[in-house]
């Protein structure tokens, strides 16, 4: 039977409390009732506020023990990191919060529960990235009409089909820390078995994604200037905005520390990205007075002749956004 908690989120903008919703959901959701309640309801249990009202006479009034609280404050630097009960934005890492709510708020909550809570370091389900380039080194050098399983140790990650460029991905996999993964023909019976259980993908595309979700967070060090070549298409998830955020400028050719003054994402995010968008091909490295002239040209351009294409390029990137 799933234990209910009751949680209010107060002084934050509609779509940093619907993000901290989702996450929240997909962390305690399958075990728990989350009750989205008000700052006044006297069962609350955990209250998210904006650090900027944390000491309003009102607020004072309702802290009391056994209540969880959590400011929120924005710091890029600290992005994701939870410090002396203050969680930065962005949340471009969740693993902080899920840790507080499993580790610190849950066995509180519910001392006598069963349940087994995450340690501090536990990565069940992240891959190092020199793992991910040996498969996709593999991947490029396998000059065979046979479909593939990419498998970690003995358990079945994903059926590919190079020729018809499409993946079936087992959306259950958890990685074995122990194993190492590899590329191996398909037999029948797991070719039957993927197509049959599992939705097929485009390769490039879900290759992105699934590499994207189970990285670890180290990743190569980039340098420089980029130029998209072709978007990726990421899920809808909390990630989604700033990796079109990133798309948007890496598409016109920039540095990395150019987007990095203009934009408020962590600059591991931006390496991340960067990563997982090089191994396929998605992206490359520009010259920096290659990368300026690109930019001198269209900033004269837009200027002098088609004052609305900014306009335009952000009113394309809005609809991506869903906003």
């Amino acid at each position: 039977m799933k234990k209910n908690i009751n949680i209010s989120i107060f002084g934050l903008n509609l779509s940093t409390i619907n993000e901290l919703k989702a996450i929240i959901d997909n962390i305690l959701g399958s075990d728990h009732s989350i009750f989205w309640t008000n700052i006044a309801d006297t069962n609350l249990q955990v209250l998210i506020i904006n650090h900027d009202f944390f000491d309003l006479p009102n607020i004072r009034k309702i802290k009391k023990d056994h209540l969880f609280i959590l400011k929120v404050a924005n710091d890029i630097n600290l992005a994701g990191q939870i410090h002396e009960q203050n969680l930065y934005l962005p949340l471009t890492n969740q693993l902080p919060l899920k840790n507080w709510l499993v580790n610190t708020v849950l066995p509180s909550l519910f001392p006598n529960s069963t349940t087994t809570y995450l340690s501090e370091n536990e990565h069940r389900d992240k891959i190092h990235y020199t793992h991910v380039q040996n498969i996709l080194l593999q991947l490029k050098q396998e000059e065979t009409k046979s479909k593939l399983l990419l498998l970690d140790g003995k358990i079945q990650i994903a059926l590919i089909d190079p020729l018809a460029h499409t993946i079936w991905f087992d959306p259950n996999f958890k990685k074995n820390s122990n194993e190492i993964l590899q590329l191996v023909h398909a037999d029948l019976n797991s070719v039957v078995h993927f197509r049959h259980k599992h939705t097929a993908q485009d390769l490039q595309s879900g290759l992105w994604q699934w590499i994207w979700d189970h990285l670890s967070d180290e990743t190569p060090i980039y340098h420089g200037c980029y130029q998209l070549k072709y978007w990726p298409q990421p899920a809808a998830n909390i990630d989604r905005k700033n990796i079109l955020k990133l798309s948007a400028y890496f598409q016109q050719g920039n540095s990395i520390e150019y987007i990095q003054q203009q934009l408020e994402i962590n600059p591991d995010f931006i390496q991340r990205y960067l990563f997982v968008s090089s191994l396929l091909n998605l992206i490359e490295e520009n010259s920096a007075r290659k990368t300026q002239q690109y930019v001198n040209q269209n900033i004269d351009s837009k200027n002098v002749k088609h004052p609305s294409n900014i306009r335009n390029l952000f009113s394309r990137l809005r609809k991506k956004l869903s906003i």
